[in-house]
């Protein structure tokens, strides 16, 4: 039995403090499930790798694919943090070797990660890492990532909006008061403030709310039929693009939507991947329809890369003048993961939902 006169040893004691230095908080789980398997707990810190920052996070938000990530349906790609979260904002602590010369400890960035936001520290590649102003908040850097490139490379690289054949006048954007339709609809008004931009959303209070950022026309999905509403709106020819989140139950209605030569852009099934046995695809080839399916997590460095320095030379400072806005529907702690995972598939957020993370 030690005395009370016991003292650590000066070995023992710089044992202790590597492993604190080592330990950071993070959201884990307990398993695959609800929200309630959610909790903040001691977890290593990420050794800093070769091309990359190590960030300490400030804040970071959450996506419709983390829900599905907590669940067991959205595992991350090969190699990445098994921790959740796709966005991070904060502060450069360290520089990996081989990284730009343009890197300075304490600079102030944001940027998408393959996995791993949820936590104290995360590790971001130097390539894709976007330098946030210095009047832009913490919070604000972290609502931009996941949703803005996700909505730029949906327009601009797969929808073909600044192509220069182009011909899009009418988009239906799916979601539009999520985050990443949010987004859609101020990238497309601030490109070109003569496309028509219709949205789905579920309540008359988020079509008012898409409407007040810029949408032309919205649509409830839950009381009306939305491909008659899009025929009517745009007298029977259909929409030029729609960009569609939902998967199997809008397959067919999204194929009917469509003007002849029309674009149809796919990034995600959140009703399922798997079409009804009826489902028919002739309007495919009677109207020529393009059909793609996109993904951001599993792209390639250099796919992000020139989709970062793409967003961040022409977002930044147009966030800044209020050119574009970062809608921000509501901030929590990460002490509070559980009930913001809630807040979203309650269905509840206009916007983003952040979660800072340390002060």
């Amino acid at each position: 039995k030690q005395s009370s006169s016991y003292q650590p040893s000066l070995s023992y004691k710089r044992y202790i403090i590597q492993i604190i230095i080592k330990t950071m908080n993070a959201v884990l789980l307990k398993s695959f499930g609800d929200p309630s398997q959610m909790y903040v707990g001691s977890t290593p810190k990420p050794e800093l790798k070769e091309g990359y920052l190590l960030i300490k996070v400030k804040a970071t938000a959450i996506n419709r694919a983390d829900t599905l990530q907590r669940k067991g349906k959205y595992l991350p790609p090969p190699g990445e943090s098994e921790i959740m979260g796709l966005e991070i904002c904060g502060d450069i602590e360290e520089i990996g070797d081989g990284c730009s010369d343009n890197w300075k400890i304490g600079d102030r960035v944001c940027g998408l990660v393959g996995g791993g936001g949820y936590a104290e520290y995360c590790l971001l590649h130097s390539e894709i890492a976007m330098k946030i102003p210095d009047e832009m908040t913490y919070e604000t850097g972290a609502a931009i990532p996941e949703t803005f490139m996700t909505a730029y490379q949906l327009l601009h690289y797969v929808g073909g909006m600044s192509n220069e054949e182009n011909t899009t006048r009418t988009i239906l954007f799916h979601a539009g008061a999520s985050g990443v339709g949010v987004a859609a609809i101020n990238l497309i008004k601030n490109y070109d403030p003569n496309i028509k931009v219709i949205i789905t959303a579920g309540s008359q209070e988020k079509i008012d709310f898409c409407k007040d950022l810029g949408a032309d026309f919205g649509i409830n999905y839950k009381t009306e039929n939305f491909v008659e509403k899009v025929m009517d709106y745009t007298d029977n020819t259909g929409v030029d693009l729609v960009c569609c989140p939902v998967g199997s139950n809008y397959f067919g209605k999204n194929l009917e939507s469509l003007a002849t030569e029309g674009r149809y852009v796919l990034f995600g099934f959140l009703s399922g991947a798997v079409l009804p046995d009826n489902s028919s695809i002739g309007l495919i080839l009677r109207k020529r329809l393009k059909l793609e399916g996109t993904t951001l997590r599993s792209r390639s460095i250099e796919y992000k890369s020139r989709l970062a320095a793409d967003v961040e030379k022409e977002i930044m400072n147009k966030v800044v003048s209020n050119e574009i806005r970062v809608v921000i529907d509501t901030v929590f702690t990460i002490n509070e993961i559980s009930q913001a995972h809630e807040y979203m598939e309650n269905n509840k957020n206009k916007g983003k939902i952040v979660i800072t993370v340390q002060d």
